[in-house]
């Protein structure tokens, strides 16, 4: 099972986007991103902050134990 945020994620493809502040906060999301082996689809700058998309595929099929 994944974790994003508060999301527990068992099987399934699902989109969603994260409004990230600062510098550090964007690296603390691309982290967990990459981690969880999902990808940004695109990403939106707004004043001060940056509204990122992502893409994650779990299959719990192909998962190493």
């Amino acid at each position: 099972m994944y974790e994003i945020g508060e999301q527990r994620i068992r099987s399934g493809v699902f989109q969603f986007s994260r409004t990230v502040h600062g510098k550090l906060e964007y690296q603390e999301l691309i982290r967990n991103v990459e981690q969880a082996g999902a990808r940004i689809i695109n990403e939106t700058p707004l004043d001060n902050q940056k509204r990122v998309n992502v893409l994650l595929e779990v299959d719990r099929r192909k998962r190493q134990y």
